[in-house]
């Protein structure tokens, strides 16, 4: 959901936001990425995640900030941090949701 460049912030009110446009929803305590669920493991930032409430952070450059599609439950950039560009695999070709901007992903 962001790549280089990009400012990326998680808050308890507006969720996850990218440029300061809102792009997911925050962690609910009941989750597994809770800073709760990291009492036994020490503070998810000393995993290299992006922290709710840790404030703005700029995508390094050849880096991304990606969300899995189940928030309460994905393990994504919120718990290990940016994503190395030689570690993408492949490029999108579709959008489905949000279906308002459902179809070919266009800025490849």
């Amino acid at each position: 959901v962001a790549v280089a460049g990009d400012s990326v912030a998680i808050d308890a009110v507006r969720g996850v936001s990218v440029n300061g446009e809102s792009v997911g929803p925050a962690i609910s305590s009941d989750s597994h990425l809770s800073p709760l669920a990291y009492a036994d493991k020490g503070d998810p930032a000393s995993h290299g995640g992006v922290v709710q409430g840790q404030g703005a952070q700029i995508v390094p450059v050849g880096e991304y900030f990606v969300l899995g599609d189940n928030a309460d439950v994905s393990v994504d950039s919120r718990c290990w941090g940016f994503l190395p560009g030689g570690s993408v695999a492949g490029m999108p070709l579709l959008r489905v949701l949000p279906l308002a901007r459902f179809g070919p992903v266009a800025d490849r």
